[in-house]
C-alpha cells in the first residue's frame, strides 16, 4: 500500500512509482460465433423449397479473466461509468423458394 505523507517538504515522496494498483488485464474472449445448418434438398422438394438454412449467431459469448473490473477491454479512469460489452444472441431461418 502506498504510504501517505503529510506536508509538502519533500515533493519526491509524492512522485514515487508504485505497482500496488496494477492488475493483470489479460483475458480470453469468444467474440463472435456463427453456427448454421442447411437441410438436404431431398427433404425440401415436397414443400417446394429450394434451400432452408437454420443458424445461430452470438457476440461476446464468453470472457475469461482474473481482472477485478467489469471488462478488461473497456477499462478507463476517472468518473466514467463503465459497462461490460453486451451479449447478443441471434437465431435465424433463411428460406429460398
Amino acid at each position: 500500500m502506498p504510504r501517505i505523507y503529510w506536508g509538502w517538504s519533500a515533493p519526491e515522496k509524492f512522485s514515487r512509482a508504485s505497482s500496488y494498483f496494477l492488475q493483470n488485464a489479460s483475458y480470453f474472449r469468444l467474440k463472435n460465433l456463427v453456427l448454421g445448418y442447411t437441410l438436404p434438398q431431398d427433404l425440401l422438394k415436397k414443400y417446394k423449397i429450394d434451400r432452408l438454412r437454420i443458424y445461430f449467431s452470438g457476440d461476446n459469448l464468453l470472457t475469461s479473466t482474473k481482472f477485478k473490473g467489469l471488462d478488461p477491454e473497456r477499462y478507463g479512469s476517472g468518473d466514467l461509468v463503465q459497462y461490460p460489452q453486451n451479449k447478443i444472441y441471434s437465431f435465424g431461418l433463411q428460406v429460398n423458394f
